[in-house]
């Protein structure tokens, strides 16, 4: 069965969100034969970074001869993404007898007076079971949203847990300071934890619940290639672009030393080859004529042109994209494609990434949730002191012929915002 057509005939026999919680996830699970017991879990929340410390330390897993199931949200390409076995697809079989499997148990969840699950709670199901069934040992699994609450939580043991840099994002579910922020990603700690450096009110609830917390890296340096940078007197590399992939891979080391120290063999050398090719689509994704190729991406792109992709989609990941692009570019003029959803802080992510691209084409994203482009470009014009501004009212391959004309006309062109833009483009 093609994965888009398992996505919507699950979405439609799911239910819809009535309350947050980890209940109905557990009574499927155990409808399941709780597949969640036989894989060794990592399980990382946080605001940002999850899904690139999802992608380190996964490679590091696999980089040791770990066989190693990925659980991550939302889809950047396509849905087969976020159920990947050792780097790949899960296999299309398994996946379709373990789809048959979850559909069978849904009723039963709703007889037991619990609701039938949602669309995400059937989907972390299915992951865990296509994981085991695949003969995964081990689970790194992506949070949702928040910790405490999240589908994801209803696992029963975790060889550890990670939690990522904190921001203020989904606020009206999680709570409007950063330490209510902490303490629903804490939710997900139930034994072993290393969480990144955390604001002072953050600290205060996550360092006591911590065995560590991850290394401040110093004398970082990017190029197109990746992310250089020194961590404990030693240089480290990472193939992932960005000031702040730095302390996502040291954030993924401290997560490797502790797992090794549970008594999974992490060699060094495979935690380098780990971070030397771990692959994160859309996370200052750098594609020129000599790359794109390789990439699934189908954009027009000639030589001496660059194209930058990059999901930030709030106002901390607009910060770091922004002292990235600084770095890489320094005094470069490069030009933008936006779209932002409209439950997204989009001035927050304007004053952030401005005055990095000195011109703005605003476009909606392809999604029930997004901010018309009309919206997004008042929003820049009013945040921007000297860019130019250009509203597009378009779709679908709107993005990719707008990208394409930027193209044309600079040498550097950026997209940005919602991560449903990159679909657009392969």
């Amino acid at each position: 069965m093609f994965y888009a057509e398992a996505s919507e005939r699950l979405s439609s026999l799911c239910g819809t969100v009535s309350s947050y919680g980890t209940a109905r996830t557990r009574a499927l699970l155990d409808e399941l034969g709780s597949p969640d017991d036989a894989l060794r879990i990592v399980h990382v929340a946080g605001t940002n970074g999850k899904g690139s410390v999802c992608a380190m330390l996964s490679a590091v897993l696999r980089e040791a001869g770990h066989s190693t199931g990925v659980f991550t949200s939302p889809a950047v390409l396509s849905y087969a993404e976020r159920f990947t076995v050792d780097g790949a697809p899960a296999d299309a079989r398994v996946f379709s007898s373990s789809l048959e499997k979850v559909i069978c148990a849904l009723p039963r969840v709703a007889e037991r007076g619990l609701g039938t699950p949602t669309l995400f709670e059937a989907e972390t199901a299915l992951a865990l079971l296509v994981f085991k069934e695949c003969g995964a040992e081990m689970c790194v699994l992506e949070c949702g949203l928040g910790g405490t609450e999240d589908a994801t939580n209803a696992v029963r043991r975790k060889q550890l847990a990670v939690v990522t840099s904190l921001g203020l994002d989904h606020t009206r579910e999680l709570g409007s300071s950063i330490s209510d922020i902490a303490r629903a990603k804490a939710g997900i700690i139930s034994g072993r934890a290393v969480c990144a450096p955390a604001p002072a009110e953050a600290a205060a609830v996550l360092y006591p619940l911590c065995a560590r917390v991850a290394a401040q890296p110093s004398d970082i340096r990017l190029s197109e290639e990746g992310t250089t940078f020194v961590l404990d007197g030693e240089e480290r590399f990472t193939r992932l672009i960005g000031v702040h992939q730095a302390l996502n891979a040291s954030l993924a080391i401290s997560a490797a030393e502790l797992l090794s120290e549970s008594g999974i063999a992490l060699p060094k050398s495979a935690v380098d080859r780990g971070l030397a090719r771990a692959v994160h689509r859309a996370r200052l994704e750098v594609l020129r004529a000599g790359n794109i190729a390789q990439t699934p991406y189908k954009v027009s792109l000639s030589a001496g042109k660059t194209l930058i992709l990059d999901g930030a989609h709030n106002p901390h990941g607009a910060r770091a994209l922004a002292e990235s692009l600084r770095a890489l570019y320094p005094g470069r003029r490069l030009a933008a494609v936006v779209g932002v959803l409209a439950d997204k802080d989009a001035h927050g992510i304007a004053g952030a990434l401005l005055p990095a691209p000195s011109r703005v084409v605003a476009v909606t994203p392809s999604s029930p949730r997004a901010r018309s482009a009309e919206s997004t470009a008042e929003i820049f014009r009013e945040e921007a002191e000297e860019a130019e501004i250009r509203c597009l009212v378009a779709a679908g391959e709107g993005v990719r012929r707008e990208t394409e004309r930027l193209l044309e006309e600079e040498d550097i062109v950026l997209v940005a915002g919602s991560l449903t833009l990159f679909r657009e483009l392969a």
